[in-house]
């Protein structure tokens, strides 16, 4: 299963359903470290979810991507250019 796939996947597994009818964007990038970005750009959701349900997020995405989960957190969001200090991305860091 591609990277992405198993990233909304542990979304809806935990819970978290699509605010919209067409799926959420997500941006990918692997750093020279080969460390891989997946990062959800509209994650102001997952940060005003309640504690238990972000850490059954945490639990789905362990389950999902097993010994290459690094850790997940909230960066400012925003698209191109256009940075809103209000809003929140989600990340989260990949081993390649």
């Amino acid at each position: 299963m591609h990277d992405m796939t198993k990233f909304r996947q542990a979304f809806k597994d935990a819970g978290f359903r699509q605010r919209y009818s067409y799926p959420p964007t997500v941006f990918n990038d692997k750093r020279k470290s080969g460390i891989r970005r997946l990062k959800l750009w509209s994650g102001e959701h997952v940060f005003a979810a309640p504690q238990h349900a972000q850490r059954e997020l945490e639990r789905q995405l362990q389950k999902q991507f097993g010994h290459r989960y690094l850790c997940g957190q909230f960066v400012r969001g925003g698209y191109g250019h256009h940075w809103d200090k209000n809003s929140k991305s989600f990340c989260v860091y990949l081993l390649a």
